[in-house]
């Protein structure tokens, strides 16, 4: 039960951290993590239409913010900047265990916008992850420390549970098959999920040790599949594939 409890999190959790909001249509939303810090929830399909570029499908988005009206600006590109991680379905997660510390002042507030400085650095900002003012114009992020009164749904900490080390999918997209390789040099025990883009389950391998497996086409639908690999502790690696 606590290994499926974990597996069905992680694709869930997003949905669960962002349903209180969708009735405010709040593209970014924020708890605070019962472990110190706060949890940034993003969902790119509610993005500003009009921001250059596509975020989708990217496992990891740069996140350049500040503190209190952009000062002490921590760039997506500076050493030990964190990252917005997709959990699925292009909802990203940025985790601030400490936002004071990040920032290195007290922090009351923080700005932000997101881009592709992770998975492009050499274009970081080609495509931009920013909200919609309702006009057309596409405006920064900026949430209040004082206004995040929600705490996070999850009983450890988002850092806790991404393993860091990078997954790669190739060919990509596919018309055959792609290889899904991931970094498990101590051959730990993982499940393997593989979902559509509406969220069923098309492919599930368990208790897999190696660090690389083979999704074939077979009559799987033309369109965007998500990939999670899972350990028994909940940590876990995504991405996105799409079948041509």
């Amino acid at each position: 039960m606590k290994r499926n409890y974990l597996q069905m999190r992680l694709f869930f959790f997003s949905l669960m951290m962002m349903s209180a909001y969708y009735s405010q249509a709040q593209v970014v939303t924020a708890c605070n993590d019962p472990e110190g810090g706060i949890q940034i929830w993003f969902d790119y399909n509610q993005h500003c239409p009009n921001s250059p570029g596509s975020l989708a499908g990217m496992q990891q988005i740069g996140f350049h913010s500040g503190a209190n009206g952009w000062a002490s600006v921590v760039e997506w590109d500076k050493a030990g900047a964190t990252t917005g991680m997709n959990t699925g379905n292009d909802v990203f997660v940025v985790d601030l265990p400490d936002p004071d510390a990040y920032y290195g002042v007290p922090v009351t507030a923080i700005n932000f916008v997101f881009n592709q400085g992770p998975v492009n650095p050499a274009d970081p900002w080609g495509a931009e992850g920013k909200e919609d003012n309702g006009t057309g114009g596409c405006n920064d992020f900026y949430i209040p420390l004082a206004d995040i009164t929600q705490t996070c749904q999850s009983t450890s900490a988002v850092h806790d549970l991404i393993l860091h080390q990078h997954m790669t999918i190739a060919p990509n997209p596919f018309t055959d098959f792609a290889v899904v390789r991931f970094e498990n040099s101590s051959r730990q025990e993982f499940e393997v999920m593989v979902r559509n883009s509406v969220g069923q389950l098309v492919n599930e391998v368990h208790h897999f040790s190696g660090d690389e497996f083979v999704f074939s086409k077979d009559n799987h639908p033309a369109g965007f599949y998500f990939v999670t690999v899972t350990n028994a502790k909940g940590k876990f690696f995504s991405g996105q594939m799409v079948i041509q």
